[in-house]
């Protein structure tokens, strides 16, 4: 998996590429942790290049949708992406998220953030990368040596 997270005081945007499976879950609800402990209040998550999605990756998102808000914010699904609209129609996903759920970015800005009077310029903002694949190809290259 690799993890983009862009973030300012209120929004942080995670771009996911690739298969989130039980390790990759963990990773991520650990990134969302520290969002909301930074105090983001508006998590969007864009899954238009996540290919495998486990029960673990949902559980993280749904968890922590309750915990941001409780701080009067949400989390937001963008994906254009056959898979996690079919993924997420399959089990009832798109009932938990209902109005939460939007095929692009244009949508959510419509929908989300100029209703509220938010705006998704992350131009002065933080911004980290993460690829779990790498980490663990240097991990395994450490101890093997």
């Amino acid at each position: 998996m690799e993890l983009r997270i862009t973030s300012n005081d209120k929004i942080a945007l995670f771009l996911v590429k690739g298969k989130i499976g039980w390790d990759n879950s963990r990773i991520l609800d650990t990134q969302i942790h520290k969002m909301v402990e930074k105090g983001c209040s508006h998590i969007i998550f864009n899954l238009d290049e996540v290919s495998f999605l486990c029960s673990g990756g949902i559980g993280a998102l749904v968890y922590n949708m309750k915990k941001v808000q409780e701080t009067g914010g949400d989390i937001y699904i963008v994906s254009s992406s056959d898979y996690i609209q079919f993924l997420f129609a399959t089990i009832g996903f798109n009932i938990i998220f209902s109005g939460r759920i939007f095929k692009s970015f244009d949508e959510f800005v419509d929908k989300v953030l100029q209703p509220k009077g938010l705006s998704l310029n992350l131009g002065n903002s933080e911004s980290s990368l993460l690829n779990t694949e790498e980490h663990r190809f240097n991990d395994g290259a450490k101890n093997a040596a």
